[in-house]
């Protein structure tokens, strides 16, 4: 699972979310896109986890662009952790690290701000 938390959005910022995943080596061999359609209430942080079961690889870079505010983020270098789940499934994966942007984190969320 990738987690990511926005910070400082609008709803109108966020109506429409594109998120392109490409090749690790660069961001030039897109592999696959999908678009997410926002209803979300002002707050200042929202939520946003891309799961394995969506088509989230950890191997690969991520694009996730904003059209209403003309932003793109870049996620590279994803590093990860075993997880386990109390909900009754398997143990997972999740992100313990990576690269946004040129600038390395060892985060466990990947924060977008505005």
């Amino acid at each position: 699972m990738m987690a990511i938390r926005l910070i400082g959005f609008t709803p109108e910022d966020l109506d429409t979310t594109i998120i392109r995943k490409y090749e690790p080596s660069n961001f030039t061999t897109l592999v696959d896109s999908s678009m997410r359609f926002w209803s979300v209430s002002p707050i200042d942080t929202l939520y946003y986890d891309y799961f394995d079961s969506e088509g989230f690889e950890f191997s690969k870079n991520y694009e996730v662009l904003f059209p209403g505010i003309s932003r793109t983020y870049r996620i590279s270098e994803l590093k990860t952790k075993r997880e386990h789940c109390n909900c009754g499934q398997k143990d997972g994966k999740r992100v313990d690290g990576y690269t946004l942007d040129g600038k390395k984190s060892d985060d466990d969320f990947i924060y977008l701000r505005k």
